[in-house]
């Protein structure tokens, strides 16, 4: 009998190493430090829970990594059993910048009409602007998946 491979979802144990980018950000963070391992699902409360800029990067590099590969490597098993993803030393700012690019396709599919992203972590800048509206129904679309709820719970 053929072992059976695990796969890995944002809800697993997938560990991630902090990147120094990550590391350094301003503002709330979740106290991530550089070359560091974390699990997927931690980032998501170290996002979510004292909103913090370093773990929201940090998912937007990996996620961001995902996207990109995924285009890649089509149509194979390639992410089928990927345990630990380590992107320090690498130019992470092409997969944030997909994973922005994403949120923002993702805002326009929601009908965000005065929204637009400019940076994973929501800190200040020109670029980066909603509506009350258009948090409300973003609010409203995140509260149907069940992993948010969950940590919204917490």
């Amino acid at each position: 009998m053929a072992a059976q491979t695990k796969y890995y979802s944002y809800e697993t144990d997938m560990l991630v190493k902090i990147t120094e980018t990550s590391s350094k950000l301003i503002g709330t963070t979740a106290n991530l430090k550089a070359n560091t391992w974390i699990c997927l699902r931690d980032l998501l409360y170290g996002c979510m829970l004292p909103s913090g800029n370093d773990a929201a990067y940090t998912l937007a590099e990996t996620i961001g990594y995902f996207i990109l590969a995924a285009e890649k490597y089509r149509n194979t098993d390639h992410f089928a059993s990927i345990e630990k993803m380590d992107l320090t030393g690498e130019n992470t700012s092409v997969y944030v910048n997909e994973f922005i690019k994403s949120m923002n396709l993702k805002a326009d599919e929601l009908e965000l009409i005065q929204t637009r992203f400019s940076n994973p972590h929501g800190l200040q800048n020109a670029m980066n602007v909603s509506s009350a509206k258009d948090v409300l129904l973003l609010c409203l679309q995140a509260t149907k998946n069940r992993t948010f709820r969950h940590v919204m719970n917490s």
